[in-house]
């Protein structure tokens, strides 16, 4: 499943991602989603807003079209 659909203070691990284009990709590991990593849902706005996640120690923000490239499991 897509990383959007957690509820808030979930926990998964990331297990890849969706969209082949490189530039997101690489923009996503630098912030430090990468495979086998877990990362607790913070914050999901409503209305298409951002999500917000604790990834490795730091609280970072995304845009939720971003966001649902990354896969996960619980």
């Amino acid at each position: 499943m897509d990383i959007t659909k957690l509820k808030t203070k979930d926990i998964a691990t990331i297990t890849g991602f969706q969209n082949n284009e490189i530039n997101l990709v690489n923009r996503l590991k630098a912030l430090g989603f990468t495979a086998g990593t877990q990362v607790t849902m913070l914050h999901k706005l409503p209305f298409g807003g951002p999500v917000g996640f604790a990834v490795k120690g730091a609280k970072v923000m995304l845009r939720r079209h971003d966001a649902e490239h990354i896969l996960v499991s619980i």
